[in-house]
C-alpha cells in the first residue's frame, strides 16, 4: 500500500463549509502533481476534506516545501474545526476522541490547526499560538514547518 501526504481538515459544520474547503483545496493545488481532493465523513458523522498526493508523485522533501505554501493559505483563509498536515493524517482523530484524549495526540502529527472554540473545549492545551482570529496552530514542532510571519 502506498503512503500518501495529506492536508485533512474536519469542518465540524454544515456541508456548505465542506464545499468550502474542497473548492478552495482543489483551487490552488492545481500545480501539484497527482493530487486529488477526497470528502468523507468520519466515524461521528463529521465531514472530513483532505488533499491526498500519492507518495509516488512527490519526494517528502518537495512535499515539505510544497505543503508549507498551501497549510499557510489554509489556515489563514478557511473555516475548519481541527486541520492536520503530514503523511496519511486523514480522519486521524475524530472530534471526539480528541475531547476524550488526556493527552497531546497533536504531536505526532507535522503540522496542527484548530479553531478557537475547539482549542478552549481541549483545555486551551500548551504549545499552540493564536495566527489569526479565531485559529490556533500547534507550535510544537519549531523546526522549519512553523507559520513563517
Amino acid at each position: 500500500m502506498a503512503w500518501q501526504y495529506q492536508i485533512s481538515l474536519e469542518c465540524g459544520g454544515p456541508d456548505a463549509d465542506a464545499r468550502a474547503c474542497e473548492l478552495f483545496l482543489r483551487g490552488i493545488c492545481k500545480e501539484l502533481p497527482d493530487y486529488f481532493v477526497s470528502v468523507n465523513a468520519d466515524s461521528d458523522g463529521n465531514p472530513w476534506v483532505s488533499l491526498n498526493i500519492p507518495e509516488s508523485a512527490i519526494s517528502a522533501k518537495d512535499w515539505s516545501e510544497a505543503s508549507k505554501p498551501i497549510w499557510e493559505k489554509v489556515v489563514e483563509a478557511l473555516p475548519f474545526r481541527i486541520g492536520f498536515c503530514g503523511l496519511e493524517v486523514e480522519q486521524a482523530r475524530t472530534w471526539s476522541e480528541l475531547n476524550e484524549d488526556q493527552g497531546a495526540p497533536w504531536e505526532v502529527f507535522e503540522l496542527v490547526a484548530l479553531d478557537a472554540a475547539t482549542w478552549a473545549a481541549l483545555g486551551k492545551p500548551v504549545g499552540f499560538e493564536q495566527v489569526r482570529a479565531g485559529m490556533w496552530v500547534w507550535a510544537g514542532i519549531r523546526q522549519d514547518n512553523q507559520l513563517s510571519r
